[in-house]
């Protein structure tokens, strides 16, 4: 009988750290070097370890996360030692190009462990951008609070462009395929809340998704590099400097998606008393003026990747379980997005 997922994670990551100490020499400085496992990590969770690595030259915390699968048979062992493979080597290109950009980082990568499916990155420091938003001191004003955060969102802007020009050039969108991707998590949006999203609502959405199709560029139909998860969980800010974190969703995808994806996020945050409508806004802006001055939030490709990402974000937490509390902020959130769902219908008809 196969051992559980998180222990036989464990196992390996414990492989890996052996490794580490035997092969030290070659990925750290090479003076008393000291291996100390750090007992538990916030958010970590079973399938990342955290190690801190004491010497006299540069003393540093490292992570060692598993790519286990859950299932353990021959072929998914392979699938995941190919993605491990197709990360780290796409992460060790990413930073090379981020040195080049000052106030642009992502994690230094240092060893890839194929046999034991794991990867070794260092922990960047500074401050989750969730952490950021969600707190202001007292003695901010909300202008200096503002002003603060304003050039860490086109550092965001910034960081997508970069990372497009990393990856490898894909082929072209197919906005059929993107429609009926659309309509599976419609569908699961609609029998998770009901009375938020039925029959004619629905057909609503499409009907935009259709019309916004009609109104894309062609230009906008290439395929480039996407985080898929690009949020301000997988944001760490150390002062001008700007680290995104988690690359495992990584794929090929709409140019915008990215930006969209941060952009309905923060759009989330304007129910917070201390943000409101017009903070979020100067945020949003500031993100696609880093990205792209000549992009407009009207340009038919991105209100497309934003209607999608708004779906996919409320059809996820569909499939979740959350207490009454976090139901009814949801809810709360989606009547917003519907408000702007419909205003956007209005303003094209």
């Amino acid at each position: 009988m196969p051992s559980p997922p998180g222990q036989s994670a464990a196992l390996l990551m414990g492989c890996a750290l052996r490794r580490l100490r035997e092969e030290g020499e070659r990925y750290f400085e090479p003076a008393r070097i000291d291996f100390q496992p750090v007992p538990s990590v916030q958010g970590a969770g079973p399938r990342v370890l955290q190690v801190q690595v004491r010497n006299s030259a540069r003393p540093c915390n490292v992570f060692i996360k598993s790519f286990l699968p859950a299932d353990e048979s021959p072929e998914s062992l392979c699938l995941a030692r190919e993605r491990l493979r197709r990360e780290y080597a796409a992460l060790v290109q990413l930073h090379a190009m981020a040195a080049r950009h000052p106030g642009l980082s992502v994690s230094r990568p240092i060893a890839c462990f194929p046999e034991e499916l794991c990867m070794v990155t260092e922990q960047v420091p500074g401050v989750k951008l969730r952490s950021l938003l969600h707190w202001r001191r007292p003695w901010q004003s909300p202008e200096m609070w503002t002003r603060k955060l304003l050039p860490v969102f086109g550092g965001l802007g910034t960081w997508v462009g970069v990372f497009q020009q990393c990856g490898a050039a894909g082929g072209r969108l197919s906005l059929g395929a993107l429609q009926t991707y659309l309509e599976t998590r419609l569908q699961t949006l609609q029998q998770r809340f009901p009375g938020l999203l039925g029959a004619s609502e629905r057909i609503s959405i499409l009907r935009q998704y259709e019309r916004l199709s009609r109104e894309v560029d062609a230009e906008d139909l290439a395929e480039v590099s996407v985080h898929a998860d690009f949020c301000p969980d997988n944001v760490v800010v150390n002062g001008a400097e700007v680290t995104v974190l988690d690359f495992e969703m990584t794929r090929t995808g709409a140019k915008y998606s990215d930006v969209s994806h941060m952009y309905m996020h923060i759009d989330n945050l304007k129910v917070k008393p201390w943000i409101g409508r017009v903070i979020a806004q100067r945020f949003q802006d500031a993100m696609l003026q880093g990205y792209d001055p000549a992009l407009k939030r009207s340009r038919p490709m991105f209100q497309l990747c934003l209607l999608i990402n708004v779906v996919c974000h409320f059809a996820r937490l569909a499939t979740t379980k959350l207490s009454l509390r976090e139901t009814l902020q949801h809810k709360y959130l989606w009547k917003n997005h519907w408000h702007w769902l419909t205003s956007l219908g209005r303003a094209n008809s």
